[in-house]
């Protein structure tokens, strides 16, 4: 189907960030799609003068089961690794699951 890059870029008063993804989707069967993403952001923190990575790995999962009624399913997580001049190294993990539906009218 498609395949899309992007790059995001935010100045703030805090923090700056800087951002670049992936995301694509495939049609597997007739009524069945998969979506899968990635995204890796840098982050500096002007408070501490710190650095974090993030990287969010996705997959998304579509099911057509009438034209009009669509469910999905999506795994996620983020891994975070920020580098504190003052502290050392933090490791962060999330992980995330949804189901959902929607209706077409």
């Amino acid at each position: 189907d498609t395949t899309t890059f992007g790059m995001r870029y935010y100045d703030g008063t805090t923090d700056t960030r800087t951002a670049a993804g992936i995301d694509a989707r495939y049609l597997l069967k007739e009524k069945f799609r998969i979506n899968p993403r990635l995204w890796v952001e840098l982050r500096k923190h002007q408070l501490d003068n710190s650095e974090q990575w993030v990287y969010r790995p996705a997959l998304r999962l579509e099911y057509s089961w009438t034209p009009h009624l669509h469910i999905d399913f999506e795994v996620s997580t983020d891994i975070s690794k920020q580098d504190i001049p003052s502290a050392g190294t933090e490791d962060i993990v999330g992980n995330y699951a949804e189901l959902g539906y929607w209706y077409d009218f």
